[in-house]
């Protein structure tokens, strides 16, 4: 029975480790359509590997027992640990999961805050998750960035199987591979760059490569977290070929991050992370130390005048020169002073902040940064609205997006673990003798950790984080969590030894009060292990399988909307994908109405009935996420369309008022939101509410002067009554705020606010202006033929009605009966 339980154990081993090679291998994984988008694709998989791993832990705890070892098996081990053998290579199978709560209550414990903060930053998320203004989106987020509190609590659950579980000897493999698969997603984005082999890799819309990771952001961030680890590696090893591999695999991730990514938020990351990593170098010997630091404050003068001098300098040969260099020239861009005095992430920082102030304690809920956002967007704050818009779900900013989602308290906790990690690193790095036989490397491991956590956190300062920079940083919390353990000062009175000696203390204290290896029969665990497997199956099917296959007839649909089969698209859609219930409903339904809007500009002529088709499937979406304020004005575009082409009164009444709900709803959530304001003149010009439009267009020049739009639908509710002094003030206004007056669109408006007004002088010039963008449109003509009849200009609209005879010769009919309306020649 004992050798059975231990082959069990064993075998458990190697899930473990195929476990966690599985999961660093994810950030390579991009092969649409099934992975597609990247981050969704990798978090299904990492989700269903995690579920492997903690139902394997569980039964790990349940078999695993502790009993007393022999003696004399004890002193033999102790006489090896003598020789320099480590207690851990003596052991056989995995390393025993000692429990968590007996290590929190242990303060001599060398882990022991950071593990309280690691496990307070589980809680508190967990709480405002609960407390969420959206508790499903908060749970799972959104496929695009694919975050929410499962994945993160994931994420620390990693940490911690990895620091129970791996051996050191264990580590050092976890890292060599992690690095490969960098060197991989590198010569990817490279590859990606310079088209080679460009049928077989993954396409990009031009610009700066992804790779797999899926955007060049998210790239360049998780390459900035390997590069400190890879250099500390490659100073700590002795074998040539190791120092090879490390040392190239440094170059690639630096020449991918700074010339393929070209980002500067890891531009900095990496210019203060080198800068602590070189200043601050464990030497022993002074004078190099000293040497090193001149050299790098050097450097980084070197550096800053050089930004300086390609901002302030207009011409240069040799800047014209080098410029040349299309990676060059990349780099030269994204230092402009210019492009940084136009960033919008200052602006949005402003609105966060004030975000804050009203949820402080346990903010918004996990990735519901947008929900805040909205509710105090300021369009007036300069350069908040790119030419991408001004849709933010993310602060692009670690402190600020922590801040406003999960709150104040999170941050602080979130702050309080890293400078707990970095404080133990450094005991490490400044400690004179180490339990650990090869603690003379130890430092400058240590070191690289904290110039990878560093750099990590300057990029962040200015981004956010995706899956495969959440994996690696929580792996450098796991490793240095493992170093902090294993290499203990011996002036601490070898806190190695006590951190042994705690685990065993919380492992007895542990069992003598519940006593659950000795208490629980066979079948108990049986029964335990059978109610585990079946949720495991479940959660995975529920969450993982399922929206993975939806997910993936989703991307197929996509795929046939690009090669302009809408038809076939929507017909998938509606029969394998809407009808499904899955944690996709609100993104399945988001990207239906978001295919129907693409194949509207296809078919311009079908609007009406993609409004119709699509006017179920978004109120479900609205319903399904109530605080996302674009559903609510995707919902009123849809019904606008209806209220516009709807004969039947009632019906029409009907649209109308269910129009002026969803714009209320959606002014509740963005009461300055410069999109809220034009969906409400939309609505209100469509159902001749012109008293409406009127008051919503000069509240939307109160809270912006400098929006276009706000003028010409305050212009155009003037010339509804015929005020045309009023009228012409503000389409004036409109123009010179680059409002597109002379778009088809607006005309068209501007032919039923005069038609409305009767006024018959200024329609002439409008039907003129529809006629000269479509001039084979019969009905601009009949229309202009009314007109000048109205006007008593009966030339002209003889001569317009004839024309309408050329362009329709079925009309004959009405043109004679129009043409009996005039008076003879």
């Amino acid at each position: 029975m004992q050798f059975q339980k231990e082959n069990i154990l064993n075998k458990l081993c190697w899930v473990y480790s195929v476990g966690f090679f599985a999961i660093l291998a994810l950030p390579l994984l991009n092969l649409p359509p099934w992975f597609s988008p990247p981050d969704f694709g990798k978090t299904v998989i990492f989700r269903i590997i995690m579920s492997v791993l903690i139902f394997t832990s569980i039964c790990q705890i349940i078999f695993q027992e502790n009993k007393e070892k022999n003696k004399d098996v004890n002193k033999w081990k102790n006489k090896k640990r003598w020789e320099g053998k480590n207690q851990e290579e003596l052991e056989n199978g995995c390393r025993k999961i000692p429990p968590i709560g007996g290590i929190l209550r242990q303060p001599k414990s060398p882990v022991f805050w950071s593990f309280w903060f690691l496990i307070g930053l589980l809680g508190i998320y967990f709480l405002a998750t609960l407390f969420s203004q959206d508790v499903l989106f908060s749970l799972w987020g959104s496929p695009y960035r694919s975050g929410g509190f499962v994945n993160f609590a994931l994420y620390i659950i990693l940490a911690i199987l990895m620091f129970f579980i791996l051996k050191k000897s264990e580590w050092q493999k976890i890292w060599i591979f992690s690095f490969i698969i960098g060197v991989l997603v590198s010569l990817i984005a490279i590859f990606q760059q310079y088209k080679i082999f460009s049928p077989f890799l993954l396409s990009y819309e031009g610009g700066r490569a992804p790779s797999t990771i899926g955007s060049p952001i998210t790239l360049a961030i998780y390459l900035l977290i390997l590069c400190f680890p890879v250099l500390s590696f490659g100073l700590k090893t002795k074998k040539v070929a190791g120092k090879l591999f490390y040392f190239i695999s440094f170059l690639l991730f630096i020449f991918t991050a700074v010339f393929i990514t070209q980002t500067r938020a890891v531009y900095l990351g990496l210019i203060i992370g080198s800068f602590y990593f070189l200043t601050f170098f464990p030497f022993k010997k002074k004078w190099l130390a000293t040497g090193l630091k001149i050299i790098t404050t050097f450097i980084l003068i070197l550096s800053v005048y050089a930004v300086y001098y390609i901002n302030i300098t207009s011409q240069s040969k040799f800047l014209d020169t080098i410029a040349k260099n299309q990676l060059i020239k990349g780099v030269m861009t994204r230092v402009s002073f210019r492009l940084l005095a136009e960033e919008p992430r200052f602006a949005v920082w402003k609105v966060a902040f004030e975000a804050i102030k009203e949820k402080p304690i346990l903010g918004y809920g996990p990735e519901n940064f947008n929900i805040g956002f909205d509710r105090f967007y300021d369009s007036s704050l300069p350069y908040i609205s790119h030419e991408w818009g001004s849709w933010y779900d993310k602060a692009h900013n670690f402190i600020l997006d922590i801040a406003t989602t999960v709150g104040i308290p999170a941050l602080m906790i979130y702050l309080a673990l890293f400078g707990a990690l970095f404080w133990r690193l450094q005991k490490l790095k400044t400690a004179d003798k180490y339990a650990d036989s090869d603690a003379d490397k130890t430092p400058i491991i240590a070191h690289g950790l904290q110039a990878s956590f560093i750099g990590y956190f300057v990029a962040n300062f200015f981004s956010f984080d995706s899956f495969s920079s959440y994996l690696i940083s929580f792996l450098l919390i796991g490793y240095s969590l493992h170093l902090i353990s294993l290499n203990v000062v011996n002036k601490e009175k070898s806190a190695k030894e006590t951190f042994n000696n705690t685990l065993n203390r919380a492992e007895s204290s542990v069992l003598n009060q519940r006593n659950y290896q000795h208490h629980l029969n066979v079948n108990k665990k049986k029964f335990i292990i059978v109610a585990l497997l079946f949720l495991f199956i479940w959660f995975n099917w529920q969450y993982n399988i399922k929206p993975f296959n939806i997910n993936t007839k989703i991307n197929i649909s996509k795929y046939l909307i690009g090669e302009k089969k809408c038809e076939s698209a929507f017909s998938r859609m509606e029969k394998n994908v809407l009808p499904k219930k899955s944690i996709l409903n609100f993104y399945s339904r988001a990207k239906y109405i978001d295919f129907m809007t693409t194949c509207e500009s296809y078919y311009p002529d079908k609007t009406a009935d993609y409004a119709k088709r699509g006017l179920g499937a978004i109120k479900e979406g609205a319903t399904i996420r109530p605080a996302f304020v674009r559903g609510w004005l995707f919902l009123s575009g849809f019904n606008t369309v209806l209220i516009d082409i709807e004969r039947d009164i009632d019906k029409k009444v009907e649209l109308i008022k269910a129009g002026e709900n969803y714009l209320k709803k959606a002014e509740l959530l963005a009461p300055k939101r410069q999109e809220v304001f034009i969906e409400w003149f939309k609505y209100a010009f469509t159902s001749d509410r012109f008293d409406l439009l009127k008051e919503k267009a000069q509240k939307c020049i109160d809270t912006n002067p400098d929006t276009g739009d706000c003028y010409w639908y305050r212009a155009l509710a003037e010339l509804t009554v015929r005020n045309l002094e009023q009228g012409e003030k503000y389409l004036t206004l409109a123009e010179m705020r680059r409002y597109d007056s002379g778009s088809f669109i607006s005309i068209s408006q501007l032919e039923k606010a005069h038609s409305i007004a009767g006024s018959y002088q200024e329609l002439v010039v409008v039907y003129q202006k529809l006629i000269a963008l479509k001039p084979e449109e019969p009905q601009y003509h009949a229309s202009l033929a009314f007109t000048y009849r109205e006007l008593g200009k009966f030339k002209e609209a003889r001569s317009e009605a004839m024309k309408v005879l050329e362009l329709q010769p079925e009309a004959k009919d009405m043109v004679q009966e129009f043409l009996k309306t005039l008076p003879l020649r």
